[in-house]
Formats: structure tokens, C-alpha cells, sequence
């Protein structure tokens, strides 16, 4: 989050929340992602991909045998998705706040795939991007300060600390993972404020006019900012675009998400 919208708490527009709906339901376990890493000896370049997709090469050269690919690995190791995910129980109590950085978790890994960078690490990005905001809120001026310290802790990549500040705008956005998840985290609450206005009051049948014609109306959901999910030009990605592909990743956890 950019402001200091509490996850319960309504924009006075039509008595819709810009987070998620209170639930009874359980979140459910961490998902596992299946990935491949593969070592050419003759090369000594490292690759990873998911399971039946394209494979992304991770290093150039220089590693000579499978123990300096481990020793790369320990030198460049972060945090886990289970790791991660056990750190937001730690740190998040707010049920509708664990949800919205599920769905973050769930639009940074689309967008990932769509531009072929880093799903795990846009992932990490989107899922930690608002881990300190129980101990923020009360003075949100710290809000993305307070998540560095503690991932910098944790051993967490740098990228993905920049981003986590970025998103706050405590850090400049310099990269496209900063873009992304600055764009990324107004428009899973106004995806989510589309759902509970829909009749169904799911997001299984939002399409990208329905949200789009939301978005004309002022009033609506306004506290997710236009302007910044705008900022998805950054990615060369027109608004229709990234609205269809943040739909699509939160379509795919609506049962996580309640919706």
C-alpha cells in the first residue's frame, strides 16, 4: 500500500473497501513452485526454468564444475517462498491485508512471465512488498523502512528491498520490478473493489470493459490511484493490457482470495 488506507476501512465511495471483504475462510498453504536448474559443464553456465518452459541462462561462464555452481547458489541464496510466506504470518495479522499481498505475489509473477524476468524474485516482491504495515500504521512515514531493515535481516536480495521501498516511495523506482509493483499494488484493491460491486460479487466475471468503465468514475475505489497503475507504461504495457493480465493472475487465486 501507498497510503494510509487501513485493509478494513472503505473510500466513502458506495461503502466499497479498496482491500478485501472480511472472510471466515482459511488461506491456504503455500504454493509450491516447481522450477528446473541445470549446470553445462562444458560452458560453465548455470540455467533455470520452470518445469516444461523456457529455460533462463543465470550465469556466463566461470563455473567450472557442479561445486562452484552450489558455492554460486549459497552466494546469491534468498529468501524462500515458504520462508517469506511464514514471515508475513509472523509480522501481517490482518486476514485482508495477507490477501492483498497474495494477490501483489499473484500480478508481479504474471508480469514476470509476461516480460520474461524473475518470477520468483517479482513474486518475493509482490508477497513481502507490505510486511511491515501492522507496525507502521501508526506512523506511515516508516512504511517500506521498517520491511528493508527486517529483509535486509533475512538475507533478502537487494532488488528486492529496493522494490519494497520503491513501492512506498521511499526509493526511486529504477527498475521495472519497481515500476511493477508500484503499479501492481493499487490495482489489486481496485480489482478486488470491482468484484464486491459486481452482482456476483466475484472475480470470475470481471472483464477488462467492466473494470475500465469503474475506473471513469471518479468516485470509485478512489483510493487506488489511477496515476499510479498508469505507470505500467514503464513496462510497455497499455492500461487494457495490465489490467487483463492482473485480472487473470488474481482470477487464478480466487479461492485464496476469497472472490
Amino acid at each position: 500500500m501507498t497510503g494510509p488506507l487501513a485493509p478494513h476501512s472503505t473510500d466513502g465511495s458506495e461503502g466499497v473497501s479498496t482491500k478485501f471483504a472480511s472472510s471466515d475462510a482459511l488461506l491456504s498453504p503455500p504454493r509450491q513452485r516447481t522450477s528446473e536448474v541445470g549446470f553445462d559443464r562444458a560452458r560453465g553456465n548455470m540455467y533455470t526454468g520452470g518445469v516444461g518452459g523456457p529455460l533462463r541462462r543465470l550465469t556466463v561462464g566461470g563455473l567450472k564444475t557442479p561445486a562452484h555452481y552450489q558455492q554460486y547458489q549459497k552466494g546469491k541464496r534468498t529468501m524462500t517462498r515458504s520462508e517469506a510466506w511464514a514471515l508475513v504470518q509472523e509480522q501481517v495479522h490482518t486476514r485482508n491485508l495477507r490477501k492483498h499481498m497474495l494477490a501483489t505475489e499473484a500480478v508481479m509473477c504474471a508480469l514476470a512471465q509476461k516480460l520474461g524476468e524473475d518470477e520468483e524474485a517479482w513474486g518475493l516482491a509482490g508477497l513481502l512488498h507490505d510486511v511491515d504495515y501492522d507496525r507502521t500504521a501508526d506512523d506511515f512515514s516508516r512504511h517500506g523502512l521498517v520491511s528493508a531493515e527486517l529483509l535486509a535481516s533475512r538475507g533478502v536480495d537487494a532488488a528486492i528491498i529496493q522494490a519494497v521501498k520503491a513501492h512506498a516511495e521511499k526509493a526511486p523506482c529504477a527498475r521495472q520490478m519497481d515500476w511493477a509493483l508500484y503499479a501492481s499494488d493499487p490495482i489489486t484493491g481496485f480489482l478486488v473493489a470491482c468484484a464486491l460491486v459486481h452482482p456476483q460479487k466475484r472475480l470470475a466475471p470481471l472483464n477488462v470493459v467492466f473494470v475500465r468503465n469503474r475506473m471513469k468514475e471518479k468516485s470509485f475505489a478512489r483510493g487506488a490511484s489511477r496515476e499510479q497503475m498508469a505507470e505500467c507504461a514503464r513496462l510497455r504495457l497499455e492500461l487494457d493490457e495490465f489490467i487483463r493480465i492482473a485480472l487473470g493472475a488474481m482470477q487464478s487465486i480466487s479461492t485464496d482470495l476469497g472472490l
